[in-house]
């Protein structure tokens, strides 16, 4: 279980300097699967800890250290992208059906249902009545007008009024 574990996190660093996510871990990783034996790992918590891990320099005249045996070796794969094809095959098809519906439901509901305006008749007497409420609101606007006008030719008057030059006398002491 402890070499199962160790493979898989090693696994992972390996996966990780191949994704370019980390050019430090992909440049490290020959000296990262080394170590001097089996002894510097360690189990803590059930988790591996390695010790003395990346001191044994990696050298090409030997083959991968103790620890590259346990790697899986699948390479890494970028994660998969949004499926947008789909996506806008579907949007094409929905904007498609729409514009249909808007153009072909209205001409067939039409055939299908003839639509009948009812003819407006008005009553004589609501006539005469809608006739005076128009002339009394014109009325209103002009007594509105007046009163207006009244109000401003006040104001000018008030204006006009000369302020008195004299000063009272003062007031009578106690």
């Amino acid at each position: 279980a402890l070499t199962e574990a160790l493979g898989a996190i090693l696994s992972d660093i390996r996966r990780l300097g191949e994704s370019g996510a980390a050019p430090n871990v992909a440049a490290a990783w020959p000296a990262l699967r080394e170590v001097p034996d089996l002894e510097a790992v360690f189990a803590v918590d059930g988790r591996p800890v390695l010790a003395a891990w990346a001191h044994v320099p990696a050298r090409a005249e030997r083959p991968p250290g103790l620890l590259a045996r346990f790697d899986d070796g699948r390479a890494w794969q970028a994660p998969p992208g949004f499926p947008w094809r789909p996506w806008a095959l579907a949007g094409g098809a929905l904007a498609a059906l729409a514009l249909a519906a808007g153009i072909l439901l209205p001409l067939f509901g039409a055939a299908l249902v003839p639509v009948e305006i009812p003819a407006c008749r008005l009553d004589p007497a609501s006539l005469a009545t809608y006739q005076e409420a128009q002339r009394e609101a014109e009325r209103q606007d002009a007594l509105e007008a007046e009163l207006a006008r009244l109000e401003e030719e006040r104001g000018r008057r008030r204006l006009a009024c000369p302020l008195p030059v004299e000063q009272p006398p003062p007031p009578e002491p106690p």
